[in-house]
């Protein structure tokens, strides 16, 4: 890491530049004040530069500049690394994983205990078949059937409700298609 160039990580500066790919598609209008609107295909997105806050979310979430930000940062011709957090360039990572990590003893080099070694569990198959199909939650939509809960059926011999033409005594209705 030391050997690198530049400012930030080179993890980073390869996600920056995805971003800087994108920000192609983008076109800033300056607001005044570090406040741009960009559009990007259809869509509008506010970015304020001072304040590195963007509509779309992505510098909060991931700390970096979005495609919308990189195209307001070149509309001024700024650098990149001021809009980049502190944790993400190489000092900080300097700092972080600078100090000795101690080596980890393997299986062999462990202390033998008295109470010997710790299995997991052992699986007990159940009796009986297993079940190819999850169990269903009470709030599981079913699949591809409609409930009739509330829906009353109407006999299409006499015109009835309760029941259909095939259990149907009753005689035909004039109005009824069957006639």
């Amino acid at each position: 890491m030391e050997k690198c160039q530049g400012i930030v990580c080179p993890n980073i500066c390869k996600k920056i530049e995805r971003q800087r790919h994108e920000s192609r598609n983008c076109f800033p209008s300056w607001a005044g004040e570090g406040k741009f609107e960009v559009q990007h295909f259809i869509e509008n997105h506010i970015v304020y530069l001072w304040d590195r806050h963007y509509s779309c979310g992505m510098f909060q979430l991931v700390g970096f500049p979005c495609c919308h930000a990189i195209a307001s940062i070149s509309y001024h011709k700024l650098s990149m690394e001021e809009y980049v957090d502190d944790y993400f360039k190489k000092d900080a990572y300097l700092r972080v994983y600078g100090h000795m990590i101690n080596n980890v003893p393997r299986m062999h080099d462990y202390e033998e205990l008295p109470l010997g070694i710790v299995e997991p569990p052992q699986v007990k198959s159940k009796p009986g078949r297993p079940k190819k199909v999850r169990r269903r939650d009470a709030n599981d939509i079913r699949d591809g059937v409609v409930s009739m809960k509330g829906v009353t059926h109407t006999c299409e011999n006499c015109l009835r409700t309760n029941h259909n033409k095939k259990s149907c005594t009753n005689p035909t209705h004039p109005n009824s298609k069957h006639t």
